[in-house]
């Protein structure tokens, strides 16, 4: 941590705060009692940005309560039962310059999502592998994770961010960092991946392992052939007929 600078006006404070300690001090001269006051006064200061990042940090990592996502739940049980050693990342774009990555992961404590957010001027999923190979643009990283444990009285996902990483230069890291969590905390709060549609996802994957999709039925679905286990033009959609408007519900999750 960078020393703390003291200027005149920190340490006749600190003296007024503290005059015992000043008055002992002065028995070897006034420049040695103010140069004392002034190591002490810096030593407050650093004290309190210390606590203060302490503070931060905790509420970094403390995890917060969001209820449960049906889309979620539905996708993982479907990657399980499709593959337990393929997972998929799924990326999805929350604003014009953030970016968050999903990947399933198999626990014996419940479902669990490890998450990678990434804030950058022009966004790309290259960001989340080599975030370092865009400098000298500013770019931010979060890691964390999403569980859905076991057990609760009452069911909820926790989400806990565990790490982050950052150019230093063009940011305030914290204030940043701080934006980065709540932008991506309020898009699991907000109600947006309760009713997630797979066309907000960033890029064309297969839902059920992660691969690239290049042909237009495999895209307008958003699960390629093999995951389909069929080469068919047809896609499967669902027909709301009270509402009079069609679901785009990955064929793998429509009921047989």
């Amino acid at each position: 941590m960078p020393t703390a600078t003291v200027t005149d006006t920190a340490v006749d404070h600190w003296i007024s705060e503290h005059p015992d300690p000043y008055r002992g001090w002065l028995e070897h001269g006034e420049a040695y009692a103010r140069s004392m006051a002034g190591s002490a006064a810096r030593h407050e200061l650093e004290a309190q940005a210390r606590a203060a990042k302490d503070a931060e940090h905790v509420a970094f990592i403390t995890p917060v309560t969001v209820p449960l996502l049906p889309f979620l739940q539905q996708l993982y049980d479907m990657v399980v039962a499709h593959s337990e050693t393929r997972m998929p990342r799924w990326k999805v774009q929350l604003q014009p310059d953030t970016l968050l990555e999903l990947q399933p992961q198999i626990t014996r404590s419940g479902r669990r999502f490890e998450l990678r957010a990434v804030q950058c001027p022009g966004i790309s999923p290259r960001l989340l592998q080599e975030p370092r190979a865009f400098w000298p643009q500013p770019w931010m990283t979060l890691s964390g994770k999403l569980t859905e444990p076991l057990g609760l009285m009452y069911p909820c996902m926790h989400l806990k961010f565990t790490g982050a990483h950052w150019t230093r230069e063009g940011w305030d890291i914290v204030a940043a960092r701080q934006r980065l969590r709540e932008t991506v905390t309020h898009a699991f709060q907000d109600g947006r991946f309760a009713e997630f549609s797979v066309t907000r996802l960033f890029h064309p994957y297969c839902l059920c392992c992660g691969k690239a999709l290049t042909d237009p039925v495999s895209m307008a679905r958003f699960v390629g052939p093999e995951c389909a286990s069929t080469s068919s033009p047809h896609i499967h959609r669902l027909i709301d007929l009270t509402a009079g408007r069609t679901c785009d519900t990955p064929p793998a999750m429509v009921p047989a």
